[in-house]
């Protein structure tokens, strides 16, 4: 199994464990707004979502920030209400498509003792360096990818 998900990849996901929205249901019929249950997602979590502007669009993202937290990276560092991360490198490998030579990986830690490997495909990258972004006051609608259900590659 590849460390990273690319596209085409099919995996599944645990709708329950943050309630259900509008995308849990075929068609995205509009039957209620918000989630119900509404249970927030934690950091370290995986999840999938739909942005407002895009909804055929699937994105699984691990989630950092939490509402009322500032994101920023700094030379490639994750940096969570000012703070740097906490991260350890892992042996690099041919991850990346870039014909970079290898990826660097890192053991990053998160406020809450979760810890998750990142992938560093491109050194000094547009990304590298973000301005901060405040994670909103707002309902963080996802899914969540659990442990009893881990992604699979199929195709």
């Amino acid at each position: 199994m590849a460390l990273t998900l690319v596209a085409g990849d099919e995996f599944m996901v645990a709708k329950y464990a943050h309630g259900y929205s509008r995308f849990s249901f075929p068609g995205s019929a509009p039957l209620f707004s918000g989630r119900v249950p509404g249970a927030q997602p934690a950091r370290g979590d995986v999840v999938v979502f739909r942005m407002p502007r895009d909804t055929s669009t699937d994105y699984v993202k691990r989630v950092v920030g939490l509402p009322g937290d500032r994101i920023q990276m700094k030379e490639g560092v994750l940096h969570i209400n000012g703070r740097p991360m906490e991260r350890q490198p892992v042996l690099a490998g041919d991850i990346c498509e870039r014909g970079s030579g290898g990826a660097k990986r890192w053991r990053e830690r998160l406020p809450n003792g979760v810890s998750h490997e990142i992938l560093d495909c491109v050194e000094n990258s547009f990304y590298d360096n973000t301005p901060e972004y405040r994670v909103p006051d707002a309902t963080i609608s996802c899914w969540v990818l659990t442990a009893a259900t881990p992604p699979t590659a199929v195709s």
